[in-house]
């Protein structure tokens, strides 16, 4: 038998109780308790017979302060925690948009018919597609302003004097 804190870890009796494990990463508290990586999300280390997580890896949150699932949140996609705990994406505006998380960053994702041409995440997806028709700054599409003297009639952008002749 050994002492409290000891292991027999490789099964030889000539090397008796060879490993410490109450500081053990590979050996935390009994033999072949690896505690070095917990799934992937965090590095943990075995400390007082326990493993315990020291770190999340990038991108993975502990955001409920639970010990037993530490870094249980997924950062670059959570809308309730996108990029940091508690950095919520749904407190933006809701104009035809629904929020989102994509590589930790916030973004709108604009219901069917309508779009974000100014790129404001503060006033939703303000564009409807069917404006595009008319719009001299989205003549057709976001961001194709027509030029000065022109008008956008159908999403293309003509010139003021063309418009006169259309039939």
């Amino acid at each position: 038998a050994c002492e409290e804190g000891f292991a027999d870890c490789d099964d030889d009796v000539e090397t008796g109780c060879e490993v410490d494990t109450r500081d053990n990463d590979a050996h935390c508290g009994a033999c072949n308790n690896d505690c070095s990586t917990k799934e992937g999300v965090a590095e943990a280390r075995c400390i007082g017979q326990l493993c315990q997580v020291v770190r999340c890896v990038e991108g993975r949150g502990d955001c409920n302060f639970v010990g037993g699932d530490g870094c249980e949140t997924d950062l670059m996609d959570s809308v309730e925690h996108c990029g940091a705990c508690n950095r919520s994406c749904v407190d933006l505006p809701n104009n035809a948009a629904a929020p989102a998380c994509g590589d930790g960053k916030c973004m709108l994702v604009c219901e069917e018919g309508w779009l974000d041409c100014d790129g404001d995440e503060l006033n939703g997806c303000e564009t409807s597609e069917a404006s595009l028709a008319d719009d001299v700054q989205n003549c057709g599409a976001c961001g194709n302003a027509c030029a000065e003297g022109f008008l956008c009639v159908d999403g293309s952008c003509l010139p003021d004097r063309e418009w006169a002749q259309w039939p």
